[in-house]
């Protein structure tokens, strides 16, 4: 579903932290990348400390993929929401 990747963790002057992921979906494989976009915001908001997510749509050639930016209130949230299953 995914021909490249990339994550990046920032940490917020708030004390907050940001998870930053990039996904490019592989030729005909975009709805699929949508929709477990989808499901992931969808258990991400669900977990303690969620402060939000953004997602961007691909542009190329600029950004050939999808951006999602997740917030959590704590390194200990994001590292759960990380941790988990989901």
């Amino acid at each position: 579903m995914i021909d490249r990747m990339s994550d990046d963790l920032q940490s917020g002057a708030a004390g907050g932290v940001t998870k930053v992921v990039d996904r490019v979906p592989r030729p005909g494989e975009d709805a699929a990348l949508e929709r477990a976009i989808r499901d992931m915001i969808a258990a991400a908001t669900a977990l303690p400390g969620h402060l939000g997510v953004t997602v961007t749509r691909p542009a190329p050639p600029v950004q050939p993929g999808f951006r999602i930016i997740y917030r959590f209130d704590s390194p200990e949230h994001l590292a759960a929401w990380l941790d988990s299953e989901a």
